[in-house]
């Protein structure tokens, strides 16, 4: 899912949602094996952008990656914020 929203005419506004569910099944090849487990992913991301001209602009954000698993060592979160300059054309 992901949407877009203008603030104002110069700032802009982007929303992401991702989200997905892995069933896993067991393997077993060559000596190497692999257990069932289950394992969801979600992502949320927002960014900020603003037109300091028509190609130019300063954009902000945050994003969040969380992982939950059945499997011992899988699961993590990560939170991510960034700035920086962008070009359009």
């Amino acid at each position: 899912l992901l949407g877009k929203y203008d603030l104002t005419p110069r700032i802009s506004s982007t929303f992401g949602f991702y989200y997905q569910h892995s069933d896993n099944q067991a393997f077993n090849s060559g000596g190497i094996v692999s257990p069932d487990f289950l394992e969801q992913s979600v992502d949320l991301s927002l960014t900020l952008r603003y037109s300091v001209t028509r190609v130019l602009g300063i954009q902000a954000g945050y994003s969040h990656t969380q992982i939950i698993s059945d499997l011992a060592g899988r699961d993590y979160s990560r939170n991510r914020y960034f700035g920086g300059l962008n070009l359009a054309f």
